[in-house]
């Protein structure tokens, strides 16, 4: 017996090495090799299948509503926020299931988008005929579910890697997550530029393979219940105002996120509405949904090892002020493509580095048994500002004020939240 459980023994030794094998390369390309390679693997699929979900959830969901099913800005605004809802909701979430894992808290609201997402898609196939804001429905609702448990991953992701490596390390598995979504964009947007009707297909396919990657991770080895989730709303935000430096950065990033957010929408409706450019589907869903990935792919990299460098503060500066860039090239590009291109791919140079600060940024104002605390007040004011944007931005373009008009303020305040962010907050020496 002796023997067979030693054998047993030596054949799972091997099977952990070749799988590390498997991904030496991977971690000497993005200098992350003191990485547990099992974690990593878990997490780059998760992240890869996240990327395909997240862009048929925003961008290619409002394509496909606005084209396909003919919705109005309304819808348009409704599945920009969804995610946005996730996250408010996503305090509240957090205290209910205080007492479960970290990891299982994490894992299950998205198991439940998934399988909601491939119902109600699948009822669809079936026969049901849906309409446009039968479709708004049922994405937001899937949307809301795979954002209700977002700040989950920032605590799992300050445990499963070191600190040192941290910003490589979500960085990597940002890269893959980047490349899923551009290469879903653009054989989506070609797909459905010859074959629109069948979008249900592609929403299936997907949701049982959020399903399947949410079984490894589910198994991670992560033990912390996170108990000061238990910290009321109001008790959160009296703890974040005692801390200066942080109190200001959620003040900057919050007009930096009002700023950004107005200008994206407002650049779908520019690029999807007829009274405006009214491209076609297949290059309304690239600039959309597939040039800001590729952007994230060449400078995810670069992004994660200046994190590690400069610190936050002046790390979120300089996403900001690439961020801001790529609003003025909209303004001075006007409707030519070559200029809504470069616009969406220098947004999309500033969205990486300002997914990577959003991810794991906050984890330098607070630490240990503050870290959930910060995470969730930084979340739920993410989360409004994500709900308000939207609808604030149809609201605008509704009175008359242009898209270029739009694109010009957003550029503007961005560029000022960087240059208070600089000038008014530290981060304290740990």
């Amino acid at each position: 017996m002796n023997q067979i459980a030693d054998h047993l023994m030596e054949l799972k030794r091997c099977e952990v090495q070749a799988e590390g094998e498997k991904l030496n390369w991977i971690k000497r390309i993005f200098g992350i090799t003191s990485v547990n390679s099992k974690v990593l693997s878990v997490d780059i699929a998760h992240q890869a299948v996240a990327g395909i979900l997240m862009t048929l959830v925003t961008p290619i969901a409002i394509v496909v509503a606005k084209q396909t099913l003919g919705a109005g800005d309304m819808e348009a605004a409704f599945l920009q926020s969804a995610l946005m809802v996730g996250l408010v909701l996503s305090l509240f979430y957090a205290n209910w299931t205080q007492k479960l894992p970290l990891v299982s808290s994490y894992v299950w609201p998205r198991v439940l988008g998934v399988l909601l997402l491939f119902i109600f898609f699948l009822v669809g196939l079936l026969g049901y005929q849906t309409s446009s804001w039968a479709f708004t429905f049922q994405v937001t609702l899937a949307s809301i579910l795979l954002s209700l448990s977002m700040p989950q991953l920032s605590v799992i992701y300050g445990q499963i890697y070191d600190q040192q490596m941290r910003g490589k390390a979500v960085a990597t598995t940002r890269w893959f997550n980047q490349l899923a979504a551009a290469l879903t964009a653009w054989w989506v947007g070609d797909y459905l530029k010859n074959h629109p009707e069948y979008f249900a297909w592609i929403y299936l396919v997907a949701a049982f393979l959020g399903f399947l990657v949410l079984i490894p991770m589910g198994r991670l080895d992560v033990h912390s219940r996170q108990k000061s989730f238990h910290i009321g709303l109001l008790t959160g935000f009296r703890l974040v105002l005692r801390d200066r430096n942080f109190s200001l950065f959620l003040l900057f990033q919050f007009m930096l996120g009002v700023a950004n957010l107005c200008g994206l929408f407002a650049f779908y409706l520019y690029i999807n509405n007829d009274e405006y450019l009214g491209l076609d589907l297949r290059t309304a869903a690239w600039l959309m949904g597939g040039i800001p990935p590729i952007a994230m792919l060449i400078s995810v990299r670069f992004w994660g090892g200046l994190f590690d460098r400069i610190g936050i503060v002046r790390y979120r500066a300089v996403t900001n002020v690439v961020m801001a860039v790529g609003f003025m090239i909209f303004v001075i590009g006007g409707s030519s493509l070559v200029g809504l291109v470069l616009g969406s791919f220098c947004w999309g140079l500033g969205r990486a580095g300002g997914q990577l600060a959003w991810t794991i940024g906050i984890l330098a104002f607070g630490q240990g048994s503050r870290a959930p605390v910060y995470l969730r007040v930084h979340t739920f004011l993410t989360g409004v500002r994500g709900i308000f944007a939207p609808f604030f931005g149809t609201w605008v373009l509704a009175i008359g004020v242009g898209p270029q008009i739009v694109f010009s303020w957003s550029a503007f305040f961005i560029f000022l939240s960087a240059v208070l962010t600089v000038k008014y907050v530290s981060v304290p020496k740990s």
